[in-house]
């Protein structure tokens, strides 16, 4: 069975392989600023349109003279849907968000991507992650805490709290509650506070997830989701110490017990606040903070 959600894709680049056999012609470009030090393979690996193609859009350009400001166009191309896609896992596979994806085909409905249709895949500039300012600032009402992954294990992550996702076996329409942070499987996770486990065990939207109710603000409630496994030695009730190791990522959930691989490997990190009545709020300051001051190695 094949589990769509919707999410917003990260800054990153995603390299993964597409078969060539997938691709048709392109079309439609957009318009792209060189930046200082671009070269036209650059730019290809960044958007993921061939340099073969960039210099036909692109014939009056001399590819040996790219400089800083220079307009050039970014082609439009064609995608045939293999077997097991779906309108989430082509934007992965592109490096484009999906809100982009979903706007550059109106009459494509998401829930019923099927083999051999052909999409359009949106033109895209190269795109970087915002640097972190040199001193971020502690966001109101956060606790102290640790980042849950540890340096280098993990790819830049961005702010897709509150993006609409679906859940395709019943039409299941819900906001993302929570930041999701990209890293391979089995990538250690540690918990950002000391806390006690309130919820433990499987779930079908989040998978194997752990939820930590902080000790430093009874009212704050942290949730971890799509674990692919638990560090021993935990259950509902136990308490756990800033940085202790809780379970490892994986891509769990979205189904009945077991469900895996429905979407890339992330950690889903969700924050809650329990008055005056449970509510989610955005953690991702709160993460941009951690990540800051509270590395764990």
């Amino acid at each position: 069975m094949m589990y769509n959600f919707k999410t917003k894709v990260m800054g990153a680049v995603v390299t993964s392989a597409l078969s060539l056999a997938a691709f048709a012609s392109t079309a439609l470009a957009s318009s792209y600023a060189v930046q200082e030090g671009d070269t036209f393979w650059k730019i290809s690996q960044a958007t993921k349109v061939s340099v073969t193609d960039l210099q036909n859009a692109n014939p009056d350009v001399n590819p040996l003279n790219l400089y800083k400001g220079l307009v050039i166009q970014i082609p439009e191309r064609k995608y045939t849907v293999q077997d097991g896609d779906t309108m989430w896992i082509i934007s992965k596979k592109f490096g484009i968000s999906l809100d982009s994806l979903l706007k550059a085909n109106p009459a494509v409905n998401p829930l019923n991507v099927y083999t051999g249709i052909i999409i359009n895949i949106p033109s895209s500039a190269p795109v970087s992650q915002p640097a972190v300012p040199s001193v971020v600032q502690k966001p109101a009402g956060v606790v102290e805490g640790v980042f849950p992954l540890a340096k280098g294990s993990y790819k830049p992550f961005d702010d897709d709290y509150g993006v609409v996702r679906d859940f395709s076996t019943n039409n299941v329409i819900r906001s993302h509650e929570g930041v999701d942070i990209e890293a391979p499987i089995g990538t250690p996770v540690y918990s950002i506070t000391d806390g006690t486990i309130i919820n433990y065990g499987w779930n079908t939207y989040g998978g194997w997830r752990i939820t930590i109710r902080t000790a430093e603000d009874q009212t704050t409630v942290l949730y971890y989701a799509h674990l692919s496994k638990y560090a021993a030695g935990l259950g509902t009730g136990a308490q756990v110490k800033k940085g202790q190791l809780i379970g490892y990522v994986g891509n769990t959930g979205y189904g009945p017990e077991g469900t895996s691989g429905a979407f890339v490997p992330h950690l889903h990190i969700g924050m809650y606040k329990t008055t005056p009545e449970w509510h989610a709020v955005n953690p991702y300051s709160a993460l941009v903070y951690w990540q800051s001051y509270g590395i764990v190695h």
